[in-house]
């Protein structure tokens, strides 16, 4: 048995702007470094053992700091990067409205199937991701990983487990700040989430 304590990154500028981020690799603003700092009193209380990141600034950053605060290593996963959103990089969901009349709609109504144009589909988000904890469970089985990646990749994961069909309508029951319990027994196991305020705790 091996426990995944999954957080997101902290803010960027883009995130500040409601601009998709996707591949796009923007840094923690100067607000999300301030941020994630914070955040080391609360994560030092569950005595981990190391860090496993996304590759991606926003994420490595935020495990940098994390790991310099807390006096852990910090090991990257490609597979932990965020989704691809292709041409919506760098736009609101507002502007995509207004050029593409309905395209959105379209999208979200498609569910595990969504994927926006020249990007990648959240089945595609699973199975990496899925991919990235089990072979971190092979590789350090037994420890207390925290888990630093992206959104898209949380909700895969959460909604994987919850059975969810990624659609319109459905109860959000991702909080933002918080902290996530995975843990994997021969196949991804969902213990709680939102089981940290990261940013009450800070407070």
């Amino acid at each position: 048995m091996i426990c995944f304590n999954l957080i997101r990154h902290g803010k960027t500028q883009w995130n500040l702007e409601q601009r998709i981020q996707g591949r796009t690799d923007v840094p923690l603003s100067a607000q999300g470094r301030r941020q994630v700092a914070s955040w080391c009193p609360a994560l030092g209380d569950l005595s981990l053992d190391l860090i496993v990141s996304s590759p991606m600034a926003r994420a490595r950053q935020t495990a940098e700091i994390i790991g310099q605060g807390l006096g852990l290593s910090v090991v990257m996963d490609e597979n932990l990067k965020e989704q691809s959103f292709g041409l919506w990089e760098g736009k609101t969901i507002n502007q995509i409205r207004q050029t593409s009349p309905g395209t959105v709609e379209h999208q979200e109504g498609l569910g595990w199937d969504f994927c926006p144009p020249e990007g990648e589909t959240r089945h595609g988000v699973l199975k990496r991701a899925l991919g990235a904890l089990g072979a971190a469970a092979q590789r350090y089985n037994g420890l207390n990983l925290l888990i630093v990646t992206h959104n898209g990749v949380i909700k895969s994961l959460a909604y994987h487990a919850l059975g969810r069909g990624f659609l319109p309508g459905e109860e959000r029951v991702i909080k933002d700040g918080h902290l996530h319990r995975f843990a994997w027994d021969q196949t991804m196991v969902l213990e709680r989430l939102n089981l940290i305020n990261l940013n009450q705790e800070a407070q």
